[in-house]
């Protein structure tokens, strides 16, 4: 998937997850690109912006300018960078999007939401659908726990039973 211009602007904020990835088609920045656009001009070296392509790929062949730009932007939206004490109120804001869908890209919404309120970096995809998927399993544990809450002892222990006998190499359940 070639990105568009919307997705390479400032490459720290805003992108896309690769075609490949089943959380694909989510994009972030847009809200902050245009505080960031509002504020540029209070910045040593204002950014030009353009909405040619060609721009961009030459802007990208130059990587000391582009880590330039990135931090000033960074400094410009007094961003942070996601932290391992940040992941679990993360893990808790897809866990409350996923006890409604088991669908990835509303999920990773939900992380991305939480960043932003938060004011933190998107992190790398493979980070942003690690937090997703944790908040999605979190999600299944409570449902499960919902499940068998109330039921008397003997009920679980029938149920667990089902689970546990095995005939040949499989459980009773297949």
């Amino acid at each position: 998937m070639s990105p568009s211009p919307k997705h390479i602007v400032a490459p720290i904020i805003v992108w896309a997850l690769p075609s490949s990835s089943p959380w694909c088609g989510i994009s972030v920045g847009h809200s902050a690109l245009g505080k960031f656009r509002r504020r540029q001009s209070s910045l040593s070296s204002p950014i030009s912006w353009t909405s040619d392509p060609a721009v961009f790929v030459l802007y990208a062949q130059r990587e000391e300018t582009r880590r330039e730009h990135a931090r000033e932007v960074v400094a410009a939206l007094d961003l942070q960078p996601v932290r391992a004490s940040d992941y679990r109120s993360l893990i808790t804001a897809a866990a409350r999007e996923a006890a409604a869908t088991e669908q990835g890209k509303p999920i990773a919404k939900a992380v991305i939401e939480a960043l932003k309120d938060r004011k933190l970096l998107v992190p790398v995809p493979e980070l942003l659908i690690r937090l997703a998927m944790a908040g999605r399993a979190a999600a299944r544990q409570q449902a499960y726990r919902g499940l068998i809450r109330g039921l008397e002892q003997a009920s679980i222990g029938a149920l667990d039973q089902l689970l546990t006998d095995q005939s040949g190499n499989r459980s009773h359940l297949g």
